[in-house]
């Protein structure tokens, strides 16, 4: 195989459902897999993290593990769920009573069907016709003989297209995962769909009432588990700015943050290279398999100090956090090699990474208006008026307070100019895209960023010492936009 054809296996579609075949090869988990898959002191699990960070792989990744363990696991996603009979509901809890019945009624329709392929004993059928059986579903799960529970384990894993006892699971990744005595784990997925294309005034109550459903059916199953993932912004949204569950906070552990930084990026890239270094070259192992597709072995720009870096920790710093990021620029690299070499067996060069730079930042500028235009309709106008790479707070404040003058909205309520509330408003939305982030100096050269996964309230009028003390830092990936820069040679 050529190295751009092997590198394009790995490096595909960047949907976890794209890549369900390779799911055991391509999964690196994060630190805290374990305590995500711990229900040993409470039956269900809430993880976070930003838009594209690798939340729907982690749960294709965990739904497979249990099933090839014997253990019933469903992932259930928004177009299971009929949210538009949620939304209308005007009270809270009818909401999420409604949200309940639905999740009952997809789990209690995989299982009538599990037991209608399987055609075990005639009294399993006759007891799931019962308009009581949604309602006792984990007396049902509890009471299922092993031969029969095998067979529906079976049946789950048939439904979602999944070919069980097939998978290699990394040793090292398997003992992270918690092995517990649950028999069915039921995992919600891409809540986000919700609100990006539900009706505005109730997108955030609808989220809840999911979230607060899969909770209830966890805390009356002694036999479920639940596993519910959302993306950052959308639970600080649903929690911080609309307030919704707050009289179950008190019952709700602290989520679980699926912290995907550079160096997490980074373990993702070289396992991808890896692999597509052993697909296209199954007999040699050299010690760098990122030399085989990629040339010069290090790339720098010019600038007031030349930093060099390793294709695979530059890739990492401008993908914003995001593997889906981190998976599309190498898309685009495949792509424009392909174009300019006019071969399937050429590396990846400098020069081609320079050419797609500027096409690369302004198509993550069009996800941003796309994951937060209701948010903040005029987000890409006010990301293209940047023209430094690093502001003071008082230039900060500047530049929003002219960036107010465009008309911008907020939540359907305008933004009014030098006002600070405002301000802080607009700057915690770039700071929820990764398009704007503090940056702390340490002595010695070193610096870190704050990044909104690692500090949501970071960004907070309640914070203003420290924030005068730092440097709000465009993201690199929007650097080329700001100033043009030329690949060292």
């Amino acid at each position: 195989m050529t190295r751009l054809e092997a590198l394009s296996k790995y490096f595909y579609g960047g949907q976890a459902e794209s890549e369900k075949d390779l799911v055991s090869e391509i999964f690196v988990y994060p630190d805290n897999l374990g305590e995500i898959t711990d229900f040993s002191t409470l039956n269900y699990k809430i993880v976070i993290g930003p838009k594209g960070s690798g939340k729907s792989l982690l749960l294709e990744y965990i739904n497979e593990y249990y099933l090839d363990r014997n253990i019933i696991s469903l992932i259930i996603r928004p177009r299971d769920i009929d949210s538009e009979a949620i939304s209308k509901k005007t009270i809270e809890t009818e909401k999420t009573k409604e949200a309940v019945t639905q999740i009952k009624k997809i789990i209690a329709e995989h299982i009538k069907k599990s037991i209608e392929a399987n055609a075990p004993e005639a009294g399993l059928l006759t007891q799931i016709a019962s308009a009581e059986f949604r309602d006792n579903l984990g007396e049902f799960i509890s009471e299922l003989l092993p031969e029969n529970y095998s067979k529906v384990v079976k049946a789950f894993s048939k439904m979602q297209k999944i070919a069980m006892g097939k998978k290699q699971y990394d040793h090292d990744i398997s003992r992270k995962l918690k092995e517990n005595n649950k028999k069915f784990i039921l995992m919600l997925d891409d809540l986000d769909k919700i609100v990006e294309e539900g009706q505005p005034g109730s997108i955030y109550s609808t989220s809840w009432a999911i979230i607060e459903a899969a909770i209830e059916i966890a805390n009356e199953n002694k036999d479920f588990s639940v596993i519910v993932v959302s993306r950052t912004d959308v639970w600080y949204l649903m929690t911080k700015v609309y307030k919704h569950g707050q009289s179950i906070f008190d019952k709700i552990q602290k989520p679980y943050n699926l912290y995907v930084n550079d160096e997490f990026i980074e373990r993702v890239f070289k396992q991808r290279v890896t692999l597509s270094y052993e697909e296209a070259c199954e007999n040699t192992y050299p010690t760098y398999a990122i030399d085989y597709f990629f040339e010069p072995n290090s790339i720098g720009f010019y600038g007031r100090q030349e930093i060099y870096r390793p294709w695979s920790q530059w890739i990492a710093k401008n993908t914003r956090n995001r593997t889906r990021d981190m998976i599309q620029l190498m898309q685009m690299l495949i792509k424009k090699t392909e174009e300019e070499y006019r071969q399937k067996d050429a590396k990846i060069t400098d020069a081609v990474l320079h050419m797609i730079l500027e096409e690369y930042a302004r198509s993550r500028i069009s996800n941003i208006k796309m994951e937060y235009g209701k948010i903040l309709p005029k987000i890409d106008d006010i990301i293209y008026r940047l023209k430094q790479k690093r502001y003071t707070f008082s230039e900060m404040r500047d530049f929003l307070n002219s960036a107010t003058g465009i008309g911008v909205f907020l939540d359907n309520e305008p933004i009014h100019q030098n006002e600070d509330k405002s301000i802080f408003k607009i700057l915690r939305i770039l700071h929820m895209a990764s398009v704007i982030n503090p940056r702390i100096e340490i002595p010695g050269g070193e610096y870190t960023h704050i990044l909104f996964e690692k500090n949501q309230d970071y960004i907070n009028p309640d914070n203003i010492n420290n924030l005068q003390n730092v440097i709000f830092e465009v993201h690199p990936t929007f650097h080329c936009l700001i100033v043009k820069t030329s690949l060292v040679k």
